[in-house]
């Protein structure tokens, strides 16, 4: 079954809309054959990545569509939203749940052929807790301010970091300052190598090639990054070493493209699916959803969207226009 889920992690990983091709009769007598090897999935986004592909740097859900497939976090989630086994094997907590133990698959690469270890776990937690962290544009500490001693660590009042504790080469211990009820949430963010990134001030750590150039970006997915047209086309190609089984698609590639052409795109099988955020546009749902050739797969997330005010202007205080909407509002 492991395989088998290799098959299919480019429609549920990310998706969306997939485009099944051939005819009904094709379709039907693959039913009962098994997954085929090779092949290139190909899908459309209508924004290109800014091009920041760190895990712990990334913003943006276009980046994502590239990590989803090359990193991978400690837990992940099945499609009833329970947490399931990935990097670690299993997991244990406290009486109390405020320690968390995790004991980590011992059969795990790096895409340059490194092993995967509790370092690398430690290393990561560390980074987003790292004074600097927040200045060099990391947005991700939600998953370590529950951790013990996250507060003096990441204001440089104490340069011992609590929170991880490496146990052994495949075991490490989370530890938070109070019973943490989203612990394992916490403990799902995607890990990066150490041996990779060690050496690098985590102020450059955005900007290193490390974190923004094919070939360079190292995960443990089964997907690597290859090669970008910067702005066009991103290529992910299958990693023959990945620990949970050779995945069958040879290749994934994203194409960039406008919205106005996605729909003709995928009625015309120029492409195979359609990328979160935008997607494809509500009112052209019915239109895509009666293509013979598409399946419109629907998948349960903590995504949400929200709209925003600025009430400032740079050094100049509250904007006078919002004060007086707001008065207005008011009255």
């Amino acid at each position: 079954m492991k395989k088998r889920w290799l098959l299919l992690v480019v429609v549920f990983a990310l998706s969306i809309l997939a485009a099944c091709g051939g005819d009904e009769e094709s379709s039907s007598e693959n039913k009962n054959t098994e997954p085929q090897k090779g092949g290139t999935l190909t899908g459309a986004m209508d924004t290109a990545p800014t091009g920041q592909f760190n895990p712990i740097f990334y913003q943006e859900a276009y980046e994502a569509n590239i990590l989803d497939f090359t990193h991978e976090g400690l837990v992940s989630q099945n499609n009833k939203l329970e947490f399931i086994p990935n990097l670690a094997k299993d997991w244990e907590f406290n009486a109390d749940h405020t320690e968390l133990t995790f004991h980590l698959q011992e059969n795990v690469k790096w895409h340059d052929g490194e092993p995967f270890t509790a370092d690398d776990v430690v290393f990561t937690y560390k980074m987003i807790s790292s004074p600097g962290y927040v200045e060099a544009g990391g947005v991700r500490t939600d998953y370590v301010e529950r951790l013990l001693g996250y507060e003096e660590f990441s204001t440089g009042k104490t340069k011992e970091f609590k929170g991880v504790e490496k146990i052994d080469d495949y075991t490490v211990k989370f530890r938070f300052s109070e019973p943490n009820v989203i612990a394992l949430s916490d403990a799902s963010f995607p890990i990066i190598p150490e041996h990779v990134f060690k050496d690098i001030p985590i102020d450059k750590m955005p900007s290193a090639p490390e974190s923004k150039e094919p070939g360079k970006v190292i995960g443990t997915g089964p997907f690597k990054f290859t090669e970008m047209v910067e702005g066009e086309q991103y290529v992910l190609e299958k990693n023959p070493d990945y620990w949970q089984g050779e995945p069958y698609l040879d290749k994934i590639v994203w194409k960039v493209m406008d919205q106005s052409v996605i729909l003709g795109a995928l009625k015309n099988k120029e492409i195979d699916f359609v990328a979160d955020p935008n997607g494809v546009p509500a009112a052209d749902f019915q239109l895509v959803s009666e293509m013979e050739h598409v399946k419109v797969i629907e998948q349960q997330d903590f995504g949400y969207q929200i709209m925003g005010f600025i009430t400032t202007t740079g050094n100049r205080g509250i904007n006078p226009s919002i004060r007086i909407i707001g008065f207005r509002t008011k009255n």
